[in-house]
């Protein structure tokens, strides 16, 4: 996965698949791509695969409609409180670390689910660590363990601070363009 973000906030965000080999004995493979763009109200969508691309504009502030909710009718029974039984988590502060170049800073999720809560005849002990960077405003590394699910590990890696190139925002030569615009049927 690639992503990047500019200064004026557009966003860039590509996904590549592999696809299993087929009767030539070759996998195949292809890149799926997001740029979502709140300057020019414009979310574009792409895959190399098909060469096409879907440029959904967005309606001007001032067209879109603000809808009353209806009131609430003092008639409604009341909503039942729910009990999860489940214990609080622990929140742990893990302080500062440098990650990839990145200053981050830590914290540590642990969750405890009783025995007998999901079929499990012991606790279970699931912990969630997020290192995230006040620089960037994302999280650069986090990690899950859940002995339901295994561990699971994210982390940014190859990062590059400045403006990406504009380039990258923009639909590649040789792409169909189809647009879609507020009201118009799909």
């Amino acid at each position: 996965m690639k992503e990047a973000r500019d200064s004026s906030g557009r966003t860039y965000r590509e996904n590549r698949s592999e696809v299993a080999p087929g009767a030539e004995g070759e996998a195949a493979g292809f890149v799926f791509v997001n740029v979502n763009d709140p300057v020019n109200r414009v979310n574009i969508s792409w895959n190399s695969r098909s060469k096409e691309a879907m440029v959904n504009h967005f309606p001007e502030p001032r067209e879109i409609q603000r809808v009353e909710a209806p009131p609430v009718s003092a008639n409604l029974p009341s909503m039942p409180t729910v009990r999860t039984g489940m214990p609080k988590p622990e929140v742990e502060d893990l302080g500062m670390k440098t990650i990839n170049g990145v200053e981050a800073k830590g914290t540590r999720t642990t969750r405890v689910i009783p025995a007998g809560r999901e079929g499990n005849d012991q606790p279970l002990t699931v912990i969630h660590e997020t290192w995230f960077s006040t620089a960037l405003g994302i999280p650069v590394m986090s990690i899950n363990d859940d002995p339901r699910v295994g561990t699971s590990t994210m982390e940014l890696t190859d990062i590059e601070r400045g403006e990406p190139d504009p380039a990258l925002f923009q639909v590649p030569e040789g792409y169909t363009v189809k647009e879609r615009t507020p009201g118009q049927p799909e």
